[in-house]
């Protein structure tokens, strides 16, 4: 039940509502004696599925009967919270300061991690600015979990029509590289062994992403510095004269 647990259900909730479910509907008492609940703490729990719409009620001789709403209900409570969100970060940026070219940095750990500096990367691009990227070393495309999300990643960045191009070794041309070569709005060139280290690089408009990735550790650095970009970017140029398609 960790689905329910995201949408923000608690334990005692969850339990109410899986109980509901398998019995059509029931009374307070019942319930507290299956699932041992404190009375004070099932009538909390209840009103909250209430007003959740998860869960009604009726009374019959002045006692309340609980009914359990079809689970397709949590579609719609889903697209509520959505909407409760979209709300609380509009008002939440109004009080967040302006975005400004001050040099940042910060250090995303784990795989969720991951996931937010590619959001960022993916954001940043998406007005098509080109990205520059030195790919891993080949042992770390050996991380299925990895690949996939980079497929993924790669997926949105070509709905954007955001340019790359892209360095990797040599010894991936007729792997990772041949997909690379069939991907939209992607170039590709070669560098021979040596070249490429651990750690994978992005580059775009003043940003930088170092990416490593391996068994026992996940992580991805950004700078966002003009002077610190423009010195990568170089480099990356200088290196893409040398590499060979």
């Amino acid at each position: 039940m960790d689905l329910l647990k995201q949408l923000g259900l608690t334990d005692n909730e969850i339990k109410l509502y899986t109980e509901l479910l398998r019995r059509g509907e029931s009374k307070t008492g019942p319930l507290i004696k299956t699932l041992g609940i404190s009375s004070s703490r099932a009538y909390a729990s209840l009103h909250e599925l209430v007003k959740k719409g998860l869960v009604t009620y009726y009374e019959k001789n002045a006692v309340r009967h609980y009914q359990a709403q079809s689970p397709e209900l949590l579609i719609e409570y889903t697209k509520n919270l959505q909407q409760q969100a979209q709300k609380a970060v509009k008002e939440l940026s109004q009080l967040a300061l302006p975005e400004t070219s001050a040099n940042k940095s910060a250090l995303f750990e784990g795989f969720n991690g991951y996931k937010q500096a590619f959001e960022i990367l993916l954001e940043q691009t998406a007005d098509k600015t080109e990205l520059l990227t030195l790919g891993f070393s080949p042992r770390t495309y050996a991380f299925e979990t990895l690949r996939n999300y980079l497929r993924t990643v790669d997926a949105k960045r070509i709905e954007n029509k955001t340019p790359m191009r892209i360095l990797l070794p040599t010894e991936t041309k007729s792997t990772i590289g041949k997909d690379r070569e069939q991907e939209a709005f992607t170039r590709v060139r070669y560098l021979p062994q040596g070249y490429i280290s651990p750690v994978a690089l992005s580059i775009f408009k003043d940003y930088v992403i170092h990416w490593a990735w391996s068994e026992l550790d996940v992580t991805a650095f950004l700078v966002k510095n003009r002077e610190v970009a423009e010195g990568f970017r170089n480099h990356f140029e200088f290196l893409w004269k040398q590499a060979k398609k």
